[in-house]
């Protein structure tokens, strides 16, 4: 029997090999209701459960916060997709991966396109069989300068990246994510 997309319950799902079964069952993309006495118990598998075996999509993966988010989730045995506008950005990003990059996937996209975006969820889903979970890492400022000399276009970019990238990957990805058993989107904002 293939679990994926399934329902299966798990008695004693909190420790030994129920837990050990909830966490197989897991990876391959069942749904699990584990079942013990013990809550405490339940509560440590789930925790060992985490980003295990999901497939997150991380923009701005090329640096900063992205690159780190892209390497925490990585050694807690998730699958990255890495976005980001540079291509050198992400090869360091892959080389900081380590014994980890096997797990990573590294897509050039600049976020502003829509067109480009909407395409996305699909080649990444062939990729990696599903997408679990978004975080809209990327992100620009504008220049430190007084409103009245800060240029319409300057404002323009930044309302294109930090607004109009977020939107577009979230409505591109939310109706993938929606037929998942579990799945989040998650934005990232600084000014």
């Amino acid at each position: 029997m293939n679990p994926s997309n399934k329902t299966i319950v798990v008695t004693g799902g909190g420790n030994g090999m129920g837990r050990e079964l909830t966490l197989l069952l897991l990876k391959k993309n069942a749904r699990v209701a584990a079942v013990d006495i013990r809550q405490d118990a339940l509560d440590e598998t789930v925790k060992l459960a985490g980003a295990n075996n999901k497939t997150i999509v991380v923009t701005g993966g090329g640096n900063g916060m992205g690159r780190e988010l892209t390497l925490l989730l990585l050694k807690k045995n998730a699958r990255v997709a890495a976005i980001d506008i540079r291509q050198d950005a992400l090869d360091e990003t892959v080389k900081l991966a380590g014994a980890n990059k096997s797990r990573l996937s590294t897509h050039v996209l600049n976020i502003t396109d829509k067109a480009a975006v909407e395409q996305l969820p699909e080649q990444l889903i062939a990729l990696h069989g599903s997408v679990d979970g978004l975080i809209n890492n990327a992100g620009i400022i504008q220049p430190f300068v007084k409103i009245n000399d800060l240029q319409y276009e300057a404002i323009d970019r930044v309302m294109q990246v930090n607004f109009y990238g977020m939107l577009y990957m979230s409505k591109s990805f939310l109706p993938h994510l929606l037929k998942r058993p579990e799945a989040h989107i998650v934005n990232i904002s600084s000014m």
